[in-house]
């Protein structure tokens, strides 16, 4: 049983991934509980929708009450729930998904501008100083910009496609996005 279940899960994680709306309805029809199931690299259901850009299933698997967490919320542009998530806990900006991304890399990622100036908004103001000490060697590197000038140099960075991140590949985000 418990192997028939994880072949379900994963047929499930892939139908939202390739925003198949009519089989993700289907799957939870037959089994309601699979709504929140994780897949072997601590994905949900939704988490694979949204890292997909499958808009519908999304607002699909809200709508029947998947868990949104704050990277979730992050991709797919919620800025009030993203700023709910930190009103509760103002360390969330700083906190590692499964795969080691902060909500910020996913922010940038997915173009989410709002969100990345509400994010950048708390990361300055917690003033945690591994995160102050990137921002500044990032800010120092942008030409004509000065590290007072904070979120704003990040914003626009990723805003014009460039790599904010102090990865120093070099590669715009797209780029960075499809690998190596």
């Amino acid at each position: 049983m418990g192997w028939c279940v994880a072949i379900r899960g994963a047929e499930i994680h892939e139908a939202a991934e390739l925003g198949d709306l009519e089989k993700v309805k289907a799957y939870l029809s037959q089994d309601p509980k699979q709504i929140d199931l994780v897949d072997a690299k601590g994905r949900t259901v939704l988490d694979r929708a949204a890292r997909s850009g499958k808009q519908d299933v999304v607002e699909f698997l809200l709508a029947k009450g998947a868990t949104e967490d704050i990277y979730t919320a992050t991709i797919v542009g919620h800025v009030d729930k993203v700023a709910a998530f930190l009103k509760q806990d103002k360390k969330l900006v700083n906190a590692r998904d499964s795969g080691g991304k902060a909500p910020l890399h996913w922010a940038a990622l997915y173009g989410q501008k709002k969100v990345m100036e509400l994010l950048l908004a708390y990361a300055f103001a917690l003033g945690d100083n591994i995160q102050q000490e990137r921002r500044r060697r990032i800010a120092a590197g942008q030409k004509g910009r000065h590290e007072h000038q904070g979120p704003k140099v990040w914003v626009d960075a990723a805003a014009a496609g460039g790599d904010p991140w102090p990865h120093g590949s070099g590669r715009s985000s797209v780029e960075w996005r499809r690998g190596p």
